[in-house]
């Protein structure tokens, strides 16, 4: 399996779908690619927004062998933030890694 947009995001639904069943995002969410991560109606708090981080980057790092850089300008960026909806985030996560 190769380092994609679509394996990270597959990544991304499974992990929070778990968030859903533990109780960390409401329930009639809907998840999608589209899916607003972060923010104004967002489905993430900040600590599942972390949690979701780390478990990216441990499977990116246990998967692929590549790592990432979250604190880079662009993950900051308050214009083209990846934290957007899933598609970006996952986007992000592939033009970063390296490795």
């Amino acid at each position: 399996m190769a380092l994609s947009s679509d394996t990270i995001q597959d990544f991304i639904l499974v992990e929070l779908e778990q968030f859903r069943i533990d109780g960390q995002i409401p329930m009639g969410s809907v998840l999608t690619k589209d899916t607003k991560l972060f923010g104004s109606g967002g489905v993430l708090k900040s600590r599942p927004l972390v949690e979701l981080m780390l478990a990216i980057e441990d499977h990116v790092e246990a998967s692929f062998g590549k790592t990432f850089d979250w604190t880079s300008d662009k993950a900051m960026s308050a214009n083209n933030s990846p934290f957007r909806n899933i598609a970006s985030l996952a986007d992000f996560v592939v033009e970063t890694s390296t490795g």
